[in-house]
């Protein structure tokens, strides 16, 4: 071969390898929402507010990330950069979910058709928002659970778990503010678990709960379930006012249920 035709072979190699290096090199587009233990990270799109999911296996890789890190995401070739340079992770596959109010972007890959009568995908909602914490100097970060002011949610359980653990490392009622190692952990807010719970060092990171206000007569049972409709959250009388992360319950009276959406910091009437 001629030392011509190998110095041409020569660049378009030198090229070929550049190319999904240059498709991080531009400012970061995304920021980390929610990392899980499994190895599975939440980001959302700055520009659009549509949120993501990608997969990272390289432990070290997963320690060193953070709430509100910036990383850098190519839709098409659906990678993940978190150096900015490298891609290191596959984003998982299906449609993301635009948050309300925003347009979406076109999807990551084909949408599963749905029926006219199939209730529309809902945006993934991050379970709680992480802020530094200038008291906090040490290696520690603060879970923090306050319910809306003016609520009586005193008698509301809080359980504190580490990821992937059936025993508790926490437990009270009412407002909490417990100081945890950093690292991944799962809430219980009577009964109703969330899971993907980040503590850092130096923040307090606020579970995002609500009040639920069942009025009724002393002796009316009130039971409210999950948002499976099957699992028991919690079982009482009369008027109460119960503590909840936000999402969707359901409270049964007398055989019938509703469902109820606790909203962050509100307290909701039922």
């Amino acid at each position: 071969m001629s030392p011509h035709r190998i110095v041409q072979l020569s660049l378009v190699v030198v090229c070929w390898l550049a190319v999904p290096l240059a498709a991080f090199a531009a400012t970061p587009c995304c920021g980390v929402i929610g990392i899980e233990a499994s190895g599975v990270v939440t980001a959302s799109e700055n520009a659009t507010g549509r949120e993501f999911q990608f997969r990272v296996a390289d432990k070290a890789v997963l320690s060193s990330l953070h709430i509100g890190q910036a990383i850098s995401a190519d839709f098409a070739t659906q990678k993940v950069s978190v150096d900015g340079a490298t891609p290191c992770c596959g984003i998982l596959a299906g449609p993301p979910a635009p948050r309300a109010g925003v347009t979406a972007l076109p999807a990551l890959s084909q949408p599963t058709v749905q029926s006219a009568s199939a209730p529309a995908a809902q945006p993934l909602e991050p379970c709680c928002t992480v802020v530094a914490n200038p008291a906090l100097t040490g290696r520690l970060g603060r879970l923090v659970v306050a319910f809306p002011e003016g609520a009586k949610a005193d008698g509301t359980n809080v359980k504190v778990f580490k990821a992937n653990d059936a025993k508790d490392v926490a437990n009270g009622y009412g407002n909490q503010a417990v100081d945890l190692l950093p690292g991944a952990y799962a809430v219980t807010v009577n009964g109703k678990r969330v899971e993907g719970v980040t503590i850092e060092a130096g923040h307090d990171t606020r579970v995002k709960v609500g009040v639920l206000r069942v009025v009724a007569g002393d002796a009316t049972n009130v039971k409210v379930l999950d948002s499976d409709q099957k699992t028991a959250l919690t079982n009482t009388y009369g008027k109460q006012e119960l503590g909840f992360p936000v999402g969707t319950v359901y409270v049964s009276v007398a055989g019938q249920s509703e469902a109820v959406t606790i909203a962050e910091g509100k307290i909701t009437d039922f």
